[in-house]
């Protein structure tokens, strides 16, 4: 794959001919996106590889919401358990509320699907949430499309995501600790 170039999508009308295949995606981009951004919901991005647009993505802070035994399971779970010091484990599970970042949108090119482009991209999304310097952040989260013909959950589920309680008709919520003990979390 190509080198990509990210950079904050400034006219949103250059993405008017941007598919990536999934026609409320398409129609988000051309009939909705510029309202969210005007609205400070997300800050939207553009990815190109070769001067052309290959994928986009916004962002937006989020919260998870973990009762008591929720973020004791996240904290204590087999897989890629959450770094946390040992002095701050009962603050930690103590809280009910974690700031995160949110996936509003990660959308590639029809013609680009399947390049390893979207790993890319969410590499890119954690590497952005572990640096931005406004506020703490301990998890990724997306509201993954997950309907019949067609579903994100299963490439963010592949990434490391797990499903947690919220979602809605067409979407799966799903979370990733961007920090786990003795690795830096990637894709």
């Amino acid at each position: 794959m190509d080198r990509l170039e990210i950079f904050p999508l400034e006219n949103v009308s250059r993405m008017f001919s941007f598919s990536c295949g999934e026609e409320s995606m398409d129609e988000y981009i051309r009939n909705g996106l510029q309202q969210s951004i005007e609205a400070h919901f997300c800050k939207a991005f553009e990815v190109k590889c070769k001067g052309e647009i290959v994928a986009f993505f916004a962002l937006n802070f989020d919260s998870l919401e973990l009762d008591c035994q929720e973020a004791y399971d996240i904290l204590h779970r087999k897989d890629n358990p959450i770094e946390i010091a040992l002095e701050y484990e009962d603050v930690f599970k103590k809280k009910h509320s974690y700031p995160a970042i949110e996936i509003s949108f990660l959308a590639v090119r029809n013609d680009a699907r399947n390049t390893g482009i979207g790993s890319a991209v969410l590499s890119e999304i954690i590497r952005l949430g572990k640096a931005q310097p406004i506020a703490g952040c301990q998890f990724i989260t997306v509201m993954a499309y997950y309907r019949k013909g067609y579903s994100a959950a299963g490439f963010y589920k592949k990434k490391g995501f797990t499903k947690i309680k919220g979602g809605g008709k067409e979407t799966i919520r799903m979370f990733l600790p961007l920090y786990v003990w003795g690795e830096v979390q990637d894709v």
